[in-house]
């Protein structure tokens, strides 16, 4: 599962550089 978390962390990176944040912080903490 390794893979899968670091394409969702990628994800999130990529959604904050675009300035678009569709998933709230606090939940993936």
């Amino acid at each position: 599962m390794e893979f899968v978390m670091e394409f969702v962390m990628g994800f999130i990176i990529i959604l904050k550089q675009t300035g678009v944040m569709v998933f709230d912080p606090c939940l993936l903490k």
